[in-house]
C-alpha cells in the first residue's frame, strides 16, 4: 500500500510540475501573443510600418513559446534515453542544461556502462536532472560535476558542486522542497541508496546507486555502438 501511495505521490507531483510549467511559460507567452495579435490588427491600416514591428516581436515570441513547449515535452518524456541510452542522454541535456543556466558542468562516463532496463535508465537520468536543478536554483554553484560508472553489481552516481552548500540536517527536514524525498522513495523502490553529504561553505555532493546486474542488457542483445568503454568529458 505504501509503495502505491508513494507512485500515486510521485504522479501527482509531476502533474503540477507540469501544470506550473506550461502555466509560467507557455501559457502566458500565448496570452502576450493574443495582445499583440489584436495591436497588430488595429496598426495595419493606420500604422503598418509598427505593424510590421510588432509582427517581428511575435515571430520571437512565437520561437520562446515553441521552446517552452518542447522542453515541457522533452521532461516528460526524454525519448534520447529509450533511443540512445543513458550515458548518451546526460550528455544532451548537459550540454542544454549548461547552455540554459550558464554553469560549467563537467560529465564522466566511465566503465562498460550498456544497456539497462529502460526503468533504471530513466530513474538514474530523472536522479541527476533533479542534482544539476538543484544546484542551479539553489546552491549558486559556478561548476557541477556529474560521475557515472557501473560498479560491481550496481550503477552509481555522484553530482557534486561548488556552491554555498547548507546544512543537511535542514535540508532534511525541508527534503520535499529540494526533492529529497521524492529521489529516496524513487531509489528505495528500485533498491537503491541516497548519500548526501554538504556543510556552508563547502559544496554539496549527491551519491546513489541502483543494483542493476540482473538488468545489465547482454553484449550480443546490444545495438552496434553501445556498451564499449567510456571515459568522455564535457
Amino acid at each position: 500500500m505504501t509503495d502505491a501511495l508513494t507512485v500515486i505521490q510521485a504522479q501527482e507531483d509531476e502533474r503540477r510540475r507540469v501544470a506550473r510549467e506550461l502555466h509560467d511559460g507557455a501559457a502566458q507567452t500565448l496570452a502576450n501573443l493574443v495582445l499583440r495579435v489584436e495591436i497588430c490588427e488595429r496598426l495595419m491600416d493606420s500604422d503598418p510600418v509598427r505593424a510590421k514591428e510588432e509582427l517581428g516581436r511575435l515571430k520571437e515570441l512565437l520561437r520562446a513559446s515553441l521552446r517552452d513547449i518542447r522542453q515541457v515535452i522533452a521532461d516528460l518524456r526524454p525519448l534520447v534515453v529509450d533511443e540512445k541510452g543513458l550515458a548518451e542522454a546526460l550528455r544532451r541535456y548537459v550540454a542544454d542544461f549548461q547552455e540554459r543556466s550558464g554553469m560549467i558542468v563537467e560529465l564522466q562516463c566511465s566503465g562498460v556502462l550498456g544497456r539497462f532496463a529502460p526503468h533504471v535508465e530513466l530513474a538514474a537520468y530523472r536522479l541527476v536532472q533533479e542534482c544539476l536543478n538543484n544546484a542551479n536554483k539553489h546552491s549558486g554553484a559556478t561548476r557541477v560535476q556529474v560521475l557515472l560508472e557501473r560498479t560491481g553489481r550496481e550503477l552509481r552516481a555522484e553530482v557534486r558542486d561548488d556552491g554555498r552548500g547548507f546544512d543537511p540536517q535542514l535540508v532534511e527536514r525541508l527534503g520535499s522542497r529540494f526533492g529529497l524525498q521524492g529521489m529516496r522513495e524513487r531509489l528505495q523502490l528500485l533498491g537503491g541508496w541516497l548519500h548526501l553529504d554538504s556543510a556552508p561553505g563547502r559544496g554539496t555532493k549527491v551519491r546513489f546507486g541502483i543494483p542493476v546486474e540482473e538488468n545489465f542488457v547482454p553484449e550480443t542483445s546490444r545495438k552496434p555502438g553501445e556498451g564499449r568503454e567510456v571515459n568522455n568529458q564535457l
